[in-house]
């Protein structure tokens, strides 16, 4: 089983988004996670980011697939509406 993600897709986002602008690590990790501490973060997220873009497109889509399931899963149930 796979650790738990630290980052939500958004900050994860976020991450990549100020890092292709030209933010450094440690100025990325406290714009997004509160704390220059946390560049470690950042690394791994750019790293996982990395050897997504050199893998090959059908492995890629199998694993974007796996991480849409694993999140969907997480999600809280839809409301019942009552008005039905």
């Amino acid at each position: 089983m796979a650790p738990k993600q630290k980052a939500t897709p958004a900050q994860r986002r976020a991450v990549c988004k100020l890092m292709d602008a030209g933010c450094t690590y440690k100025d990325c990790a406290e714009i997004v996670f509160g704390s220059r501490r946390f560049y470690g973060r950042v690394e791994r997220i750019l790293a996982q980011r990395k050897r997504l873009r050199a893998m090959p497109e059908e492995e890629f889509w199998k694993q974007f697939a796996a991480e849409t399931a694993k999140l969907e899963a997480m999600a809280p149930p839809a409301p019942v509406s009552r008005n039905a």
